[in-house]
């Protein structure tokens, strides 16, 4: 005895209004995926945008780390790095302790970063505009004459769309380029945080509509998105059962034709057996 759930044309029904429900993200699906396998991801990341740093020469370094660390003998983390071609030790230093900080968070709420000039000694008091200018200038790559700096925008609580605002204060540097590129820049230590352009923002988009998370992208578990997995799974077995029962009749009706179909032999037997009778 055969039990079936459902009959062939409420499956193609059922099949029908599920496909009807989550076509439209299953297209989104397919141009998001195939957006973000053809685009380079390192250009995505901005890295063709960013020029190499300038070498440090040891005639440029005139001040010592034993010098650093008598001006400031609560050191806990030094760094020498290229700041807009300047040779600049970046100097973390802790107000009380920050041995107990390490140990529970792996970073020290005590701590505050100096900037000094390693060639003058002197003290960099923060990035300004002027300084976040010549740092975006000379970190932009171009092979030809480089872009015009648009603007230049501190933020400082808010952050624009398309920077975390976990790694404010930074500042914004918009060039006159074709990709519309921005640079961020860190308010306290001059470092590049991000490197933006306008096929970062469109993979931005593609990301928040691949995952169905259109505030920030990060949630890739939300229930929107586990919805219509769960909808196309549907869509999915309910057309590998209209595929199981087409394969079925088409068993059946390959077999009527093998073999004859009783009914039709049936009916040609006793149409023989008719004419027979009549003829006698």
């Amino acid at each position: 005895m055969e039990v079936k759930w459902l009959t062939d044309k409420q499956w193609r029904r059922f099949h029908k209004i599920i496909l009807s429900i989550t076509f439209i993200q299953l297209l989104l699906w397919g141009i998001s995926g195939l957006y973000m396998v053809l685009m380079d991801i390192d250009y995505i990341r901005g890295t063709p945008f960013k020029a190499a740093k300038s070498e440090l020469t040891p005639e440029a370094v005139t001040v010592s780390v034993k010098d650093i660390y008598l001006r400031f003998p609560k050191t806990s983390n030094l760094r020498l790095s290229s700041l807009a071609n300047t040779p600049v030790y970046h100097v973390s230093t802790c107000v009380n302790s920050c041995v107990s900080n390490y140990i529970s968070n792996g970073a020290s709420d005590n701590e505050r970063t100096y900037l000094i000039n390693a060639s003058s000694g002197e003290l960099i008091n923060g990035i300004d505009e002027a300084l976040a200018r010549e740092i975006a200038a000379t970190g932009y790559q171009s092979d030809g004459p480089k872009p015009e700096i648009l603007s230049a925008t501190l933020f400082v609580e808010s952050a624009p769309s398309d920077f975390p605002a976990r790694l404010l204060p930074a500042w914004q540097i918009q060039f006159g380029d074709n990709a519309n590129t921005r640079f961020y820049i860190d308010a306290s230590t001059g470092d590049i945080r991000s490197v933006r352009h306008q096929y970062w923002r469109l993979f931005d988009l593609m990301w928040q509509l691949h995952i169905m998370d259109y505030d920030d992208g990060a949630d890739v578990d939300n229930p929107m998105l586990t919805l219509f997995i769960l909808s196309t799974l549907a869509a999915l077995l309910s057309g590998v059962m209209l595929l199981f029962g087409h394969i079925q009749r088409s068993r059946r009706k390959h077999r009527r034709k093998e073999h004859g179909d009783p009914e039709q032999s049936n009916h040609v037997s006793l149409t023989v057996a008719e004419q027979g009778k009549g003829r006698n």
